[in-house]
């Protein structure tokens, strides 16, 4: 970013009209004493490479370039893996807890919340190699998480940077919200292995790949802090959100 000083009191058009079109012109009018200086900042546009994908069931994602990563905007709708298959929707909670496959459910099982939301889904679902990620995408592993986190400053401040703005859907503070990465993460809460639901508008709970009981299995966020956490402990029939990363 370059920044330039000018002492004139009045500022010749021709040294705005020069200026590339690529950039934007910021002017701040300071005053010191009785001189007013004014300075010109100068900031190259910023390109963020937004696009759309589609999953099996049609539902609609925007995406965004953090780093050299790209993800989804949304938390992931889809009821079919991607050759098909149908997910089992589970809104029992003995049921949800004993299930041996993979299975989703929609928070508190109203198939409203989903469309802001989206779904919960357990670790089976996570694991099954037919992939619930449309094609070219795939869900995160922790090295992603951790790839995400780093370029967002580390996990003391990466929170806040990933946190939608505001108390629209986060329950107060949302402390160090300002979304400025673009990844808009909500706080679609989880289901308890026992088939209780939680945690709405307070936190956000989104699952990584690979994890096994020892390792990386989920990756959170809440709203007292703008802290980002990676958390070993889960079990299979804990249902969390997922955001899919393009391969």
């Amino acid at each position: 970013m370059n920044l330039i000083f000018l002492d004139y009191k009045i500022i010749n058009m021709s040294i705005l009209n020069k200026m590339n079109t690529g950039k934007f012109i910021f002017i701040f009018y300071l005053l010191i004493g009785s001189a007013l200086s004014i300075c010109l900042f100068s900031a190259y546009t910023k390109r963020q490479n937004k696009s759309i994908v589609t999953d099996y069931d049609g539902n609609v994602y925007n995406t965004i370039k953090i780093g050299k990563q790209i993800w989804m905007v949304e938390n992931l709708k889809v009821t079919h893996y991607r050759n098909g298959d149908q997910i089992k929707h589970i809104t029992d909670s003995e049921e949800w807890r004993f299930d041996t496959l993979g299975a989703y459910s929609d928070y508190n099982n109203n198939a409203s919340m989903s469309a802001t939301y989206g779904r919960l889904y357990n670790k089976r679902v996570v694991s099954d190699k037919r992939n619930v990620c449309p094609k070219g995408w795939r869900i995160p592993t922790k090295d992603d998480w951790k790839i995400l986190e780093d370029y967002l400053g580390g996990r003391f401040v990466a929170g806040g940077k990933l946190k939608e703005k505001g108390t629209g859907h986060w329950e107060d503070p949302n402390a160090l919200a300002d979304n400025s990465s673009g990844f808009t993460a909500l706080p679609a809460g989880f289901r308890f292995v026992t088939g209780k639901f939680s945690d709405i508008g307070f936190s956000a709970y989104l699952w990584s790949s690979g994890a096994t009981i020892h390792g990386q299995g989920f990756f959170r966020l809440h709203s007292f802090t703008g802290m980002s956490f990676n958390n070993p402990d889960y079990h299979e029939a804990s249902g969390y959100s997922i955001r899919c990363i393009k391969e």
